[in-house]
């Protein structure tokens, strides 16, 4: 196999799996929305980045609710920021901890160049509310808000200023983060890199935008993903944004339109940007099945090419990938984080709030090691041992069951102090195998929304009187 460059693949948004986490808070104005519950859903969302080792995310335009609508100034987003400061900041130190690369990319309605000038202040506000997202959250200089030209007008050099004309009138900080993409139909690589040559202002290649709508006086898609690259600052990761075509018929029997994007992403697409691309870059994949094309490529990329992207792990070929089914809870213990951290971390007292664990012990003198039993059908129980992989005291614990297990399963639990009683947020992966073992597993998850939540309560219940 060629050599291939450093590359994180992200998605955007939407998570599907695990059952599907929110992204924002997506409640209409009425039912009073606000930047603090998205924080929330995203903090949640970070956790399952973090467990899937995925770095890179685009964050919904919406994160602040409404926070540029003309007739809501309760709502508009330097108060929201203002009145969520402490969380914002809390989360953004979570996702450098992390080392999650975080950007938006405003939608259709979100008209730079448009003519007329209430559609193109409005645009502008939009940009400059992204920019004090990342800025708030304390991104780096590769947190960047992706926007399109807009549309020609029936003049293109008449569009190309109009949106020059509005980046100028953008703020030093938006000029910052701002950064452009050819698009499918309206505005081709050339085009966005005339703009970058009298603005400055960086260009994110789309692959197969450039597919859809090539530039005539660049050769080939390689040249051009070079010539993007290039618009890059050193010690700046380059984007790429990457999808395959939709083949299939639609729900009516119509054939596809070449620019509508498929659920997955081939591997032969992505191997041909790796290929192309003069190093290091960042892949976002704009893929209908979200984090689940990301993970299924992935595996494409290790099993059939022996590729391993940055920061993913190498598995063991001959060991099956696992499709496992996935619950995520929290609760609000009235204790101090330390107590609740402690209590936990001590994997023995399992059995007094998690239901059909019988008990768990220690393997040998290594804490790390835990042996599980769990009571199974007609007396059978089922064992497994496990391992704490990562222990940030009062923070967070990760665990997983060792290779060969006959259950597999992993969890994490993060602990958020909060003016003396603590957040306990718990993540829940898990395989039910064939045999005895699988029905004991069928036995402590029969409802696992309902058997978690109400692990969680006992130990609220527990913990409070410990």
């Amino acid at each position: 196999m060629d050599r291939v460059p450093a590359h994180r693949l992200g998605f955007a948004v939407k998570v599907l799996g695990g059952g599907g986490l929110k992204s924002h808070d997506s409640r209409r104005w009425q039912s009073g929305p606000h930047l603090s519950r998205s924080l929330e859903h995203l903090d949640a969302v970070f956790d399952y980045l973090d467990r899937n080792a995925l770095r890179v995310y685009r964050l919904s335009s919406s994160t602040i609710p409404y926070g540029t609508h003309p007739d809501l100034p309760k709502l508009d987003y330097r108060r929201q920021l203002d009145e969520a400061a402490e969380d914002v900041a809390a989360l953004g130190a979570k996702a450098r901890r992390l080392s999650l690369r975080l950007s938006t990319h405003p939608g259709q309605y979100t008209v730079v160049n448009s003519p007329d000038a209430e559609v193109a202040r409005k645009a502008l506000l939009d940009l400059e509310q992204d920019t004090a997202v990342l800025d708030a959250l304390g991104t780096g200089r590769e947190g960047v808000v992706v926007v399109h030209v807009g549309g020609v007008y029936g003049d293109k050099r008449a569009a190309l200023d109009r949106f020059a004309r509005g980046w100028e009138r953008l703020s030093d900080r938006a000029r910052e983060r701002v950064v452009i993409e050819n698009d499918e139909s309206c505005f081709d690589v050339g085009d966005v890199l005339e703009l970058h040559r009298r603005l400055g202002v960086r260009v994110v290649f789309d692959w197969h935008h450039h597919r859809c709508k090539p530039a005539p006086a660049i050769p080939g898609p390689g040249a051009a993903l070079a010539a993007a690259y290039a618009t890059w600052p050193a010690g700046v990761r380059p984007k790429v944004h990457l999808s395959s075509p939709r083949t299939a018929l639609d729900a009516k029997g119509r054939p596809p339109r070449l620019e509508q994007h498929a659920d997955f992403v081939t591997p032969w697409d992505l191997l041909d940007v790796l290929h192309a691309a003069p190093g290091p870059i960042d892949v976002m994949l704009e893929a209908k099945a979200k984090d689940l094309a990301v993970l299924w490529l992935r595996a494409q990329m290790r099993q059939k090419f022996d590729i391993v992207g940055e920061g993913y792990p190498r598995r063991d070929r001959k060991r099956k990938e696992p499709s496992m089914a996935a619950i995520s809870k929290y609760v609000t213990v009235e204790a101090p984080v330390e107590k609740v951290y402690a209590y936990w971390r001590d994997f023995t007292n399992f059995p007094t709030f998690m239901p059909h664990v019988k008990e768990v012990t220690a393997v040998g003198d290594d804490d790390s090691r835990t042996r599980w039993k769990v009571d199974g059908p007609l007396g059978v129980d089922a064992e497994w041992d496990a391992e704490v992989v990562e222990d940030v005291p009062n923070e967070r614990i990760a665990w997983r069951s060792v290779e060969g297990s006959r259950v597999e399963n992993s969890g994490v639990v993060r602990f958020d102090s909060r003016n003396g009683h603590t957040d306990v947020e718990v993540s829940i992966d898990y395989e039910p195998p064939a045999g005895a073992a699988g029905e004991a597993v069928a036995r402590m998850f029969e409802n696992p929304e309902a058997e978690v939540e109400d692990a969680l309560e006992r130990f609220n219940q527990i913990v409070r009187g410990w």
